[in-house]
């Protein structure tokens, strides 16, 4: 995948901070302080712009692309757990399809001599 000079214009061209303040839904903005692909500004900058409710996580030790297992672990919690403050609960699940018999089961199930 090449990212083309026309692609970084048309994004630079968009005014993302109105769209952020205009997005009138919980954010939460994560950022490893030694990221070498999105500097804190860039994260700073969304999370200024965003209305409340709002989240900052600092994910220390960690790079962009949460490399270490235990880093993208921690995240996924974090994530989790702020997450469940604003989704809403929806309808109870289904109750699963009762299992389908086994050879065995169909057999004892069929009156003397049928096959």
């Amino acid at each position: 995948f090449t990212v083309r000079q026309a692609f970084i214009d048309d994004l630079t061209s968009q005014r993302q901070g109105e769209r952020i303040r205009r997005l009138r839904r919980p954010l939460m903005v994560l950022h490893a302080p030694r990221d070498e692909t999105v500097g804190i500004d860039n994260a700073g900058q969304i999370f200024q712009a965003a209305m409340h409710p709002k989240s900052f996580v600092a994910l220390d030790g960690a790079d962009h692309l949460l490399s270490r297992p235990d880093d993208a672990q921690f995240a996924a919690d974090v994530i989790a757990a702020w997450a469940g403050r604003y989704l809403v609960a929806g309808p109870p699940a289904a109750e699963p399809p009762a299992a389908v018999p086994g050879p065995d089961q169909v057999e004892a199930a069929l009156p003397d001599g049928a096959v």
